[in-house]
């Protein structure tokens, strides 16, 4: 938290940018991209559910939510992937990422949001 910094540190730091949450569009195409790594059976309707309950969620949130959600496969399998092939794992699917969304929570709190915008109004800038 730049506020945390000593201010003689802080001072140093040639550019003070905040970067806000990713907006929807950001969070699908973030989605999309992470999804093109994997075999998975979601919908175009089931991307844009993910998207819309990722509101709040940091980029970084929703890459660990992805991650999680490449393991439910392998998770429902449980020993018997031991003697199983990769071509033999199940897809992703919706439900995987229904049980990480429980599990996985935005990292940033409103309240955390509202003083790093504070923050920023008064002592960087905003990125674009």
């Amino acid at each position: 938290m730049p506020w945390a910094i000593d201010e003689a540190a802080r001072r140093r730091f040639v550019r003070r940018q905040y970067i806000p949450l990713p907006e929807k569009e950001t969070r699908e195409v973030q989605m999309r991209g992470l999804l093109s790594h994997q075999k998975h059976g979601l919908s175009d309707e089931d991307i844009a559910k993910l998207v819309e309950r990722s509101e709040g969620y940091s980029g970084s949130d929703i890459t660990a939510l992805a991650k999680d959600a490449a393991m439910g496969p392998l998770r429902s399998l449980g020993e018997r992937l031991l003697e199983m092939t990769m071509d033999e794992i199940r897809p992703i699917q919706f439900e995987d990422f229904e049980a990480s969304l429980a599990a996985i929570k935005p990292s940033v709190t409103t309240r955390g949001l509202q003083q790093f915008e504070e923050w920023a109004n008064e002592f960087g800038e905003r990125g674009s």
